[in-house]
């Protein structure tokens, strides 16, 4: 399918979402107003311009990287080009990524303004085809109670997903990276993927900023734009598909093939049947990259599909992956950001990383020398829990923040939430999604820290309190809940993140020059529900006091 240039006529069209629309999202989709903070609704004018027809495909990013030797995608990289997905939207790719073959091609990326533009006319349109949502206009999560599928679908294959335009898949199949967010380590992506089944993350206004070297993130795909005359404009004035540059087809069994291929592997399901039958495992993290080069700090995030095939490069002594052994399809993992993030490299002089023999005990000794903070963590999986215990030390001259646990189910099909529809939190009205709780919303739609009871709550206008402690993403087959909480009898602090399926509940510690303390966390993976949940770590934190 040819993936023409289309001409986007200038002038005036609404951007953004109004109160009432806000207001009417909410009511119908049960969800709290607070979440369509997205932007405010707005006139705005832009002149003529050029957009691809559909997303990059990875048949013509694949001509790119032949054509430069641009580093590939780093699902390539461990698992080969796949071919089954030639002309499927190309994902694995970050900011920088998508801005090297759009220069390549003679063009760039579309400005969020333009984007929104193609996709939803001048009339202010929720989604492409109009103000009503209809769930097989796009590609989306639709895949119920089974594993979340892993690639999204061939371009063109939603008809309904077109704008005024003529513009395809804007609405589902993947996000796509824009152009000119105010700041230089995020980007922002617009638009719903086939990782999202709610029909709010599918409106044309929809935003979301990501690290702008997210391209892990198999969701994420782009498009190109490019500036066009005004008179070229006026002799286009049916604003229909025009001529741009099309990349060659290239067989996937072409006798100078420079990348291996393999076939797509389906994700198992949960086993009850070996549930609680033996430990969990911790395995190492290694650097997909053996040059530690190319694709940046994130790249430890990026799991391959099957967990059977290994994560090439170093040992990240960061963090410890999961091996759930009733949850065979599914990967976990573990990150200590203070040791992660804080430090601007992944290896520190001095950070180790020691695992047993039966790979249920991980011992980490690991420096943050930029923050001052010293650590020795003692990491246990158990039988339907992991257990991680910090001794913490202040060798700085200033008070200092010791701890933050991310832990990450990214690389688990069986339990990603990137709606926030299977993610509960505790709060004055029990256990709710995290759609509905009362919390501040930015670009990335991540949850506020947790205020505990002797504070006063974040005032807005809408929605549930949320209390703590506890923060649980539920299976979905609504059989299995997996959440990280806190033992230490410390407040805690609540985090979801949306674009890594990733839960944070970490007590609130802060220590003086000269002072240590422990700290004990517990991740648990249960067979059961919510109630199961909360009535378990009841038990335990009293037998911990």
């Amino acid at each position: 399918m040819s993936n023409h240039m289309t001409l986007i006529p200038g002038g005036h069209f609404i951007m953004g979402t109004s109160p009432e629309q806000r207001r009417r999202l909410a009511d119908t989709h049960g969800v709290n107003p607070d979440l369509f903070q997205i932007q405010p609704c707005r006139e705005v004018y832009l002149p003529p311009f050029l957009i691809d027809r559909f997303p990059v495909t990875h048949r013509e990013y694949r001509v790119f990287i032949e054509a430069t030797a641009h580093c590939p995608p780093l699902p390539w990289l461990d698992r080969g080009y796949p071919p089954w997905l030639d002309d499927c939207p190309a994902t694995g790719m970050d900011f920088a990524d998508a801005c090297a073959f759009a220069i390549w091609a003679g063009k760039r990326l579309p400005s969020e303004a333009e984007w929104e533009m193609a996709a939803r006319g001048t009339d202010g349109r929720l989604w492409p085809w109009g103000n009503n949502w209809e769930p097989s206009g796009c590609k989306m999560d639709n895949a119920g109670d089974r594993p979340l599928p892993a690639h999204p679908a061939p371009i063109g294959t939603h008809p309904r997903d077109c704008s005024v335009y003529g513009v395809m898949d804007m609405a589902g199949n993947v996000c796509e990276w824009v152009d000119g967010f105010p700041r230089t380590d995020f980007a922002m992506t617009k638009g719903g993927s086939f990782v999202n089944s709610q029909a709010f993350n599918f409106i044309c206004a929809n935003r979301n900023a990501q690290p702008v070297k997210n391209g892990h993130l198999g969701y994420i795909g782009f498009r190109c734009a490019k500036d066009v005359d005004e008179a070229t404009a006026k002799d286009r004035s049916t604003a229909q598909p025009v001529n741009g540059r099309e990349a060659p087809r290239v067989s996937a069994s072409s006798p100078d093939e420079p990348i291996d291929v393999i076939a797509p592997m389906a994700c198992p399901s949960p086993v009850p049947s070996t549930y609680r039958s033996r430990p969990i495992q911790l395995k190492p993290i290694r650097h997909a990259d053996p040059t530690w080069k190319a694709y940046g700090p994130n790249v430890v995030n990026y799991a391959p599909p099957d967990s059977s095939v290994p994560m090439i490069g170093r040992v990240a002594s960061c963090g410890v992956g999961l091996h759930i052994p009733y949850l065979p399809g599914d990967q976990f993992k573990i990150f200590f950001e203070n040791f992660w993030t804080w430090t601007g490299q992944w290896e520190t002089d001095g950070n180790t990383a020691v695992f047993s023999s039966d790979s249920t005990q991980a011992d980490f000794q690991l420096a943050n020398h930029h923050h001052e903070i010293e650590a020795s963590i003692r990491v246990r999986g158990e039988l339907d829990f992991v257990d991680i215990d910090y001794e913490l030390k202040n060798v700085g001259s200033m008070e200092r923040p010791t701890h933050e646990m991310c832990f990450q189910a990214h690389g688990a099909p069986n339990f990603r939430d990137h709606d926030g529809v299977r993610t509960f939190v505790a709060t004055d009205q029990g256990f709710k999604p995290m759609v509905q709780a009362r919390h501040n919303i930015d670009e990335r739609q991540w949850l506020q820290e947790y205020a505990p009871l002797d504070k006063e709550p974040a005032k807005t206008a809408h929605g549930p309190v949320i209390t703590g402690p506890l923060l649980a993403t539920v299976s979905r087959d609504g059989q299995w809940v997996i959440s990280p909480t806190s033992l230490s009898g410390h407040p805690v602090r609540l985090f979801y993140n949306r674009e890594y399926s990733c839960l944070h509940c970490n007590p609130e510690s802060r220590l003086k020059p000269g002072e240590q303390c422990r700290l004990r966390q517990r991740v648990y993976f249960l067979q059961g529900t919510l109630s199961d949940l909360a009535e378990r770590w009841e038990s335990d934190q009293s037998a911990s006091e």
